[in-house]
């Protein structure tokens, strides 16, 4: 008999002989395993800057470049495409995941002010370092309603923003400084 159970189940087979005579019922059981739930970080870098990615979920991983770890430093120089594969118990899944590459100097993420200040990665699905900044500094992020969702105050040259609790999605910043007036700008969640 051909099957194809969706769970595991216990199958029953009854036997006879020609002569009408019944062996005792044997049972066997067709396990079934899960599907592995693969997943894999997502990263944003500025060209040159190299990143790890993780993929969990399974017992072995195969990527697409060759290596069989769970995580593995990529370096690439463009926006580029990964595939992991991740097996358990003789059941494997695919997953992929975009490496997000950016000069770093977009018109978008340069503010030129007295100095200039970067963003970067932009996009990014979580941390914005904000670098170049001058004196007390504050940073407001709002979302696209206008609702100020987050606050942070600087006195440093780098500020890391962390919008990782936050959706996907564009949110406006302002970059308030006593010596540079206010800025404004977008950012790209992914």
């Amino acid at each position: 008999a051909v099957v194809n159970p969706m769970a595991t189940t216990v199958y029953t087979v009854n036997g006879s002989s020609a002569q009408n005579c019944n062996a005792l019922p044997k049972t066997l059981t067709v396990t079934v395993n899960q599907t592995p739930i693969i997943s894999v970080n997502n990263s944003s870098i500025c060209i040159g800057t190299p990143t790890v990615l993780t993929a969990s979920g399974a017992a072995s991983y195969s990527w697409s470049n060759g290596a069989i770890s769970p995580s593995i430093v990529v370096n690439p120089t463009t926006s580029t495409i990964y595939t992991v594969t991740g097996t358990i118990n003789n059941c494997s899944k695919t997953q992929t995941v975009t490496v997000f590459v950016s000069t770093c100097t977009d018109i978008s993420e340069q503010i030129k002010l007295n100095t200039i200040i970067y963003i970067f990665p932009n996009p990014s699905s979580d941390i914005f370092t904000f670098s170049g900044l001058a004196g007390e500094t504050s940073i407001e992020v709002y979302d696209v309603s206008g609702r100020l969702i987050k606050t942070g105050f600087c006195s440093e040259e780098t500020y890391k923003l962390n919008l990782s609790v936050y959706s996907s999605g564009v949110y406006l910043y302002k970059i308030k400084n006593k010596h540079n007036g206010l800025q404004q700008g977008k950012l790209l969640l992914q």
